[in-house]
Order: C-alpha cells, then sequence, then structure tokens
C-alpha cells in the first residue's frame, strides 16, 4: 500500500466536510477532504448527467439558516471576486407554494387557526405546555407523537403539509420536533433571523454554489482527493494513527494529526464496524439505533420539457396524488441563462416523500414500480392533479422528452434500492444523536445527524456541525447556536427547578394555583 501524510483529514464532501475545511483553513489548519465521488456537496450536489441537470430532491433555504447564510457570504464568486455565493440565492424568496386543490401553504399559526376548535385549544395548550417548558422537560416531548394530539381527520391533513415537505409522516413525527417549528416560526416574527427569507439559489447547486466553494477552498490550500472513500481506521495508543482509503481499486493508508469522519449515518456505521475498534463499540450501536428510526427512501426524478410551462407556483404538494408528491418547478426559480439540456426549456424535480406508498392504479407500491412503470405512474398522476396547468399552456398531457431518476437509485431484484438513503429525525431518537468528539481523542464526527442547536437534518444542521467540530479543534466558539426564545428565558429556569423536584410544567402549576386562587376567592366571599 502506497503512503501519504496530512494534518486534519476530512472525510467526506459534503456540506459539514466543506464547512469544517472552510473554518480550518482560514485559519490556517493543513486540510485534505477525501471524498467517494467524483463532485463534492453530498447530496446537496447537482450533478449532469449528459448535459441534464439533476437533484436529489427539491431543497429550500430557511430564515433560521443563520450558519448557512454566514458561511455563503464568505465564498467569492469565481468570475466575480466583489460578489459571493450569497448573492447566487433569489432574493425575493419563495412565493405562491402550492398544495392540493390550488390552495396556497399558510404560516404555522395561520394553519392552526384554520383548526376545528377542539383541536384548536387542546393543541394550544399542548404547545403552550412545551413552549414554556424548561431546558431539561422539553427533552421529554421527544418521545411523544404530535399526532396524539390530532383528534380531527382535519386537522391531521392540515399538520400532513408541514410533514410532507420534509418527506415524513405523521406517525413518527414528535412532539418536541412540533414546538421547535413554531419556535423557530416565534423568532422569525420577532424578527431575530433578520430579513431572511425562505428561498433557493438561482440555479443547480453545484454550479452557483460548490463550484465556486471548491475554488475557494483550493486557492486557500485545502487537497481534494475524488473517488476516494474510507474503508476503515487503525488505532494506535488511544489515538487513530492512520485511516485506509480505497481509490481506484486500490488500497491507501493514510496520517494525520486529526481525522474528522463528516460521513453519512449508513457510511459512518460500516466504516465503524470494519475498523473493529472495542472502544466506539457504544457509538456504533448507538449509531446502530438512530440509523434504524430515522432511515428513509425518497425518490426524486426530474422531467425534462421542451415547453416553457408556465405556473402560479414554484412548489407544489400533491396530498391528493396517490404517491403524494414534491413537484420543484426549476424553470420558475433558475435564471434564465442556466443551460436546462438540449432543447429543455422546463425542468420539474419531482419526489416521492415515501417510496412505500401505494399506486392504486398500478396496485403496487412505488419501489417495486420497474422504471418505465414510474415514469408512466408519475406522468398519470401529474395529469391528474394538475389539469389547469395542462388548460393554460393549451397541453392535452404533459409529454418529456427527456427524464433522469437519481444517479444512486438501482432496480435490481424488482426493486429500487439506493446507497443514498435520506435521514430524517423522528419521535424517540434525540438521545441517540452522537456528540461531535469521541473516546479518541483525535477522531470526531461531523454531520446534520449529530448533537446541534438546529434541531432537524437540514442544511444549516450540516453547517452547525461542521463549526462544531472546527470549535472544538480550534478550542474557539465559531458557531451560532440556535437559542429558543430569549425574553423566555427566565420562565425557562423557573421550570427546570420545578421539573427538578417532579412538579407539573410551569403552564400547569400557574393554572393550578389560579384555580385554587378563585376557589379560595369565591368561598370566602361565599362565607363573608
Amino acid at each position: 500500500m502506497a503512503s501519504m501524510e496530512k494534518n486534519i483529514v476530512i472525510f467526506g464532501a459534503g456540506v459539514a466536510g466543506l464547512t469544517a475545511a472552510h473554518a480550518l483553513i482560514k485559519r490556517g489548519i493543513k486540510v485534505s477532504i477525501h471524498e467517494k465521488n467524483d463532485n463534492i456537496g453530498g447530496l446537496v450536489r447537482t450533478p449532469r448527467v449528459n448535459g441534464y441537470p439533476t437533484e436529489h430532491t427539491p431543497r429550500v433555504f430557511l430564515p433560521p439558516y443563520i450558519n448557512f447564510y454566514k458561511i455563503i457570504k464568505e465564498i467569492p464568486l469565481m468570475n466575480n471576486k466583489n460578489k459571493s455565493v450569497y448573492d447566487n440565492l433569489n432574493k425575493h424568496g419563495l412565493k405562491d407554494v402550492i398544495y392540493s386543490k390550488d390552495e396556497k401553504i399558510q404560516s404555522l399559526f395561520r394553519r392552526m387557526i384554520s383548526l376545528p376548535k377542539s383541536d384548536l385549544l387542546y393543541i394550544s395548550y399542548i404547545l403552550c405546555k412545551g413552549i414554556f417548558s424548561g431546558d431539561s422537560r422539553i427533552k421529554c416531548y421527544d418521545k411523544v407523537n404530535f399526532d396524539k394530539y390530532l383528534r380531527k381527520d382535519k386537522s391531521k391533513k392540515l399538520f400532513n403539509i408541514i410533514n410532507l415537505i420534509a418527506g415524513e409522516t405523521l406517525d413518527n413525527f414528535s412532539l418536541y420536533k412540533m414546538i421547535k417549528l413554531v419556535e423557530y416560526e416565534i423568532n422569525y416574527k420577532l424578527g431575530f433571523y433578520g430579513k431572511n427569507v425562505p428561498t433557493t439559489f438561482q440555479g443547480p447547486y453545484t454550479e452557483t454554489w460548490f463550484s465556486h466553494w471548491e475554488a475557494y477552498l483550493k486557492k486557500k490550500g485545502v487537497k481534494f482527493f475524488k473517488n476516494s472513500s474510507l474503508e476503515s481506521l487503525n488505532l494506535k495508543n488511544n489515538r487513530i494513527e492512520s485511516a485506509i482509503i480505497k481509490k481506484s481499486n486500490n488500497l491507501f493508508k493514510i496520517t494525520g494529526d486529526k481525522f474528522i469522519l463528516a460521513l453519512d449515518i449508513s457510511s459512518l456505521r460500516k466504516v465503524l464496524i470494519n475498523s473493529k475498534i472495542n472502544i466506539l463499540d457504544p457509538l456504533v450501536l448507538q449509531l446502530n439505533a438512530l440509523y434504524s428510526k430515522t432511515y428513509s427512501e425518497q425518490l426524486t426524478v426530474q422531467l425534462y420539457f421542451k415547453e416553457e410551462i408556465k405556473l402560479d407556483f414554484v412548489g407544489y404538494f400533491a396530498l391528493d396524488s396517490d404517491w403524494k408528491f414534491i413537484i420543484g418547478p426549476q424553470n420558475m426559480l433558475w435564471s434564465k441563462n442556466i443551460f436546462k439540456g438540449n432543447g429543455v426549456k422546463s425542468i420539474w424535480s419531482i419526489c416521492i416523500p415515501d417510496i412505500y406508498l401505494y399506486s392504486n392504479r398500478l396496485k403496487k407500491k412505488a419501489k417495486y414500480c420497474k422504471p418505465n412503470e414510474l415514469f408512466d405512474e408519475i406522468l398519470y398522476q401529474l395529469n391528474s392533479c394538475l389539469r389547469k396547468v395542462l388548460k393554460k399552456n393549451n397541453l392535452k398531457k404533459f409529454t418529456p422528452i427527456h427524464k433522469t431518476i437519481w444517479k444512486s437509485w438501482k432496480f435490481e431484484n424488482n426493486k429500487f434500492i439506493t446507497d443514498e438513503p435520506y435521514f430524517f429525525n423522528t419521535t424517540n431518537t434525540l438521545h441517540l444523536r452522537p456528540h461531535p468528539t469521541t473516546p479518541i481523542k483525535n477522531l470526531f464526527l461531523s454531520g446534520s445527524f449529530t448533537n446541534t442547536s438546529y434541531y432537524n437534518y437540514y442544511v444549516e444542521g450540516a453547517v452547525e456541525s461542521g463549526l462544531n467540530v472546527a470549535s472544538l479543534i480550534l478550542n474557539k466558539n465559531l458557531v451560532y447556536k440556535h437559542n429558543r426564545i430569549s425574553f423566555l428565558r427566565l420562565i425557562y429556569k423557573v421550570d427546570d427547578l420545578l421539573y427538578k423536584f417532579k412538579l407539573p410544567n410551569i403552564v400547569d402549576s400557574i393554572s393550578i394555583i389560579l384555580i385554587f386562587y378563585i376557589i379560595h376567592k369565591y368561598y370566602k366571599k361565599k362565607f363573608n
């Protein structure tokens, strides 16, 4: 085996690994990155296949993404040093996102107001308990499904919209997660996220974000090794002495001072199992449990049309379709000078949030449809739920001139399989999220699934995790921590005391005190 030596070695050039490299190289630390694919960006990358842009799933960058916005403002554009990647965002944000029956997606609070009165009162009470809970008590709500508190079918349908955006279902959506969403919304309304709005980039992410990031990091001195996958780690004297990588079917040993594993949960488990390091066995068990509870399969296809299809929306959640797919019409978001492919004027990304959803027409789940059946069914459901769009554009049906499936999906043994699954945080998984440090002093973990202040497994969590690792290595805080509602800090402390002495939540405690006070006043008045 050949031998190479580096200082800080990062495995994985997704958002987390790139962020760690960005923060470290900026402060003069020598960094190298090994990436198993031939392009960087992880699941956010958008490689072109035969000239056609593809993506893993349609994405939105949300107002709370403070760390994300800070990082992309530091990445200069290759062709204009006076501008940054931040300038490639759609500044007007995303408007007119539609879900079934032409109803516009509303804010969380407006959606709650339209709930049945009994559910509205009960859910408001439950959420108030959560919002006013201290930091110790609130974590208990991660063990409870939110749908436990939805008593009406209408309520479940309304809240399913939130879940489908993330590819989730109500049966694994925790109350804690719902409370965090409400807290983010309150902080947004109070202006804590500045002028940030839900948005996306003006073109494929590889071209508008990652190509500029790679050029910037290379110029700073970061060395990239693509098509280089981590196989295992070697331990000596309670330190990682070296790592074994595979490149072009050859094995290499690489050494370094510190190692950062910025891998997805699935790849990380395999590496640690292959390494056979006893001190990491508890971490492997923890990751096994996290993997089994957060694993999901989202399948995304791209449809390319020769027509410039005019739409009244920039996103559509087809709740009335069998596969409840998410439509991301990229031609509505990208700048007009982005090349979409030969003869292509419109590109739609169609995400099936759960490939185990059933087609009533084919009598089978998406996972078991052959590729031609999958595309035929998607077009059938599109033609059924977007009749107004067809009429507006004088089309009889949607007829793409080209179709692609995300490159990691393969149809084998009569089913779709992938080596790039999607993970999202589900009920009772908060305690399973690993810390970025490990029992081995020079080994660190990074990824949106690690313990971050941003709860969801989204881009912001990945950026924060990269900054967390860099902060530990540099012994300097580089992270914006997502705090709870600032003016409730005193209440949180009071509730933490109540929780410590096993007393009811502060909302219940105040309610009990008020009830006793009213009863006391009533009887005092009655008998005087």
